[in-house]
């Protein structure tokens, strides 16, 4: 039997109950002071269809930034020294192993922040306070002259499951003020499509909705393509979406090249003028006329 003492003093640990992907876990704080920090990633290879939910990975870390912890989870318990992280990807075996850097994110002050973005999250906050509602408010900023603003104001949405607000006429991925942050916009969605079948399938109806004609080109640039789809005539089909008349379609295009090819040619996606675009575009056909639209292998 367990003495008053010890039962006293494991009463006294501070707990909590979260849920971790598919599992609950609970969470055994050695002190009031213990900090972790806890990150879900969801995963999916390029080109892979984000509607089939074995495409899909989840990558968990627990994280004892400051003190020991003790989670319970699936059945086990597994104790966390200080500065050790617990990661389980997918469904394979779990490991421990030591910190190199606590992630910004699990700091109280994260140093260098960024100054503009996070005047911009404060003035964010102060014009939603008379807002009638959240997602109201939220898109009567997506036209607020501060650029930094309207990016918070959809990536919030897009959080939201608004992720309508990219595509279309009047969408983030047509509006040339959002330029300097399309790159981060992409990225936003695409972690969306890959957090799972239910919300790539959302994105996807958003798209059908605000731009039905170029559903299937958005949607697949989305997706992806791997080094067999771009040899097999994708890398054409993403030089002709990067001379399309829609911007959003020239916008995603782009972004999927820079990022095989880790180069740009000063490429311009708000040119809406197919004669000024017409000298990158010579340049992105000399590359794929060699063959040079490939992924790094």
């Amino acid at each position: 039997t367990e003495s008053p003492e010890s039962s006293a003093a494991e009463i006294s640990e501070p707990s909590v109950q979260i849920q971790l992907g598919e599992e609950k876990c609970r969470l055994q704080l050695a002190s009031s002071d213990t900090v972790v920090a806890i990150e879900l990633l969801h995963t999916r290879e390029v080109g892979l269809d984000p509607l089939l939910a074995g495409n899909h990975l989840a990558v968990c870390h627990l994280i004892a930034v400051n003190g020991s912890v003790t989670a319970e989870i699936g059945g086990l318990s597994i104790a966390i020294e200080s500065d050790h992280q617990w990661i389980q990807v997918g469904g394979g075996e779990p490991r421990l192993e030591p910190l190199d850097t606590v992630p910004d994110w699990a700091l109280e002050v994260v140093p260098n922040a960024d100054v503009l973005a996070t005047t911009a999250r404060q003035n964010l906050l102060t014009m939603l306070e008379d807002a009638s509602s959240l997602e109201i408010g939220l898109r009567e900023l997506l036209a607020f002259r501060r650029s930094e603003v309207a990016d918070l104001a959809a990536r919030t949405l897009l959080v939201l499951g608004k992720s309508d607000v990219y595509f279309g006429g009047a969408g983030v991925f047509s509006d040339p003020n959002q330029r300097a942050y399309w790159p981060q916009h992409y990225d936003a969605l695409l972690a969306t499509v890959n957090s799972g079948p239910e919300a790539a399938l959302e994105v996807q109806q958003a798209i059908k909705k605000m731009d039905a004609a170029a559903e299937v080109q958005l949607f697949q640039m989305l997706v992806g393509y791997t080094n067999a789809q771009l040899e097999a005539g994708s890398d054409l089909q993403l030089l002709e979406n990067l001379d399309s008349a829609d911007m959003s379609v020239r916008v995603l295009a782009f972004e999927n090249l820079r990022r095989i090819t880790g180069v740009t040619f000063n490429y311009r996606a708000e040119h809406d003028s197919k004669a000024r675009r017409e000298q990158y575009m010579k340049k992105w056909r000399v590359r794929q006329r060699k063959g040079e639209i490939r992924w790094e292998e």
